[in-house]
């Protein structure tokens, strides 16, 4: 049996602990420019706000509501904290998410016992969770699901696990986004019971071997293994939307050298180098580009990856206003087994400059020392909830 853990009202929660006087009233928290809601209370959602809508309309809905800026370095203090409660009940416990956990729940698959696990994350955190327990993540997922806010629940027999398919819709499928679910809605599969009730073929025609497995999961057998440690990642990547769309390509060039400091530091956190550096643009019209370049030799020192989006960069002329930007490392390797070349020499002084840099950083804060030419992003400095996101939370499956 698997155990899934999902904190109520996550960012949230973790407000109301340093700050008790929110609890029981309606509360948002904004994105890091402050002008959309990220998550939001209970209390909020009774009153109408939708998560995602800009504050002008919260305000609207719910004038009374309460707006705090999010602050991921604080939620991962709390998100660790979950974590090492939750191995004090299991053994084996996958960190999925900021806000969510899966657990072997073979020592704890009873209601009483959930319940106990619920009242511990209460007392010694403030922070209540939803449990549900089945057969496999997939199913267990679905049972904390329908179990919020701040229950738990147990599903075991194929009776009651179909009901509860019954229930669902193919949409609450983790992994079922807006256009498979309309493929097989096309074709009369509109109900998660309808999808395991399918001929698994026809699911992997249509969505995969991934939709298979899903397949697979929700009819009982696991099809994907608890990850007590977080496997080499295929690609990692850094960025997001930028502040204001611009067509300045000092503005740009400046996003640019920040998501790649960022990508570096996660590179020399997991001891990895990388053979193909990509950016991927997003401008306003919907249109946007990708390009790459691809290094001689597997590499991870800033000076040499800013060389490769220089290239990129000079590649392109920028008319139509950027809003949103990703770079990507790919072609990763375990800088252990990195191929040296004959004729790459490293500049010593770089390397003092780039291990200096590592140094302040890993001992005061990360990301405390920047390039200069991020200078242009006066506002960003500014405000220092923007200088750590979602995705610098390490160690998750996902994010």
């Amino acid at each position: 049996m698997i155990g899934h853990i999902d904190a109520d009202c996550f960012y949230v929660s973790c407000e109301r602990i340093r700050y008790p006087s929110l609890n029981g009233k309606p509360v948002g928290v904004l994105g890091n420019q402050g002008a959309c809601v990220i998550a939001k209370s209970y209390e909020a959602k009774d009153r109408g706000v939708k998560t995602g809508v800009p504050i002008w309309e919260a305000v609207k809905i719910c004038p009374e509501m309460i707006f705090i800026k999010r602050d991921f370095r604080w939620y991962e203090v709390i998100s660790h904290q979950i974590l090492h409660v939750t191995k004090r009940f299991s053994e084996r416990v996958e960190y999925y998410s900021i806000d969510e956990m899966f657990f072997d729940a073979r020592r704890v698959g009873d209601v009483d016992a959930l319940r106990d696990m619920q009242d511990t994350y209460q007392r010694e955190l403030g922070i209540p969770v939803t449990i549900g327990v089945a057969p496999t993540k997939m199913l267990a997922k679905l049972v904390s699901d329908t179990s919020k806010p701040h229950g738990c629940g147990v599903k075991r027999d194929k009776a009651e696990i179909e009901q509860l398919l019954n229930s669902l819709s193919i949409r609450e499928i983790t992994g079922i986004a807006h256009r498979r679910a309309q493929t097989l809605e096309a074709c009369g599969i509109r109900t998660c019971l309808d999808f395991c009730r399918t001929d698994p073929a026809f699911i992997r025609r249509k969505l995969t071997v991934v939709g298979e497995k899903l397949w697979t999961e929700l009819n009982g057998s696991p099809a994907f293994p608890l990850h007590e440690e977080r496997p080499l990642h295929k690609c990692i990547s850094r960025g997001g939307s930028i502040w204001k769309a611009t067509a300045d390509p000092t503005i740009i060039w400046a996003w640019i050298v920040r998501n790649l400091e960022r990508l570096v530091v996660e590179l020399d956190h997991y001891r990895l180098a990388t053979r193909r550096l990509a950016i991927v643009m997003e401008q306003q019209m919907d249109a946007g580009w990708a390009d790459s370049v691809t290094f001689p030799v597997e590499t991870a020192t800033f000076e040499e990856l800013l060389e490769g989006a220089k290239v990129i960069f000079d590649r392109h002329e920028f008319r139509i206003p950027i809003v949103r930007m990703h770079l990507l490392a790919n072609q990763l390797f375990r800088r252990s087994l990195r191929q040296r070349s004959l004729f790459s020499h490293e500049d010593p002084r770089r390397k003092r400059v780039a291990d200096a840099k590592r140094a302040i950083n890993e001992k005061i804060e990360r990301f405390t020392l920047r390039s200069g030419a991020t200078l242009p992003l006066e506002e960003i400095h500014k405000d220092e909830t923007n200088e750590f996101d979602i995705c610098d939370i390490r160690g998750k499956m996902c994010f």
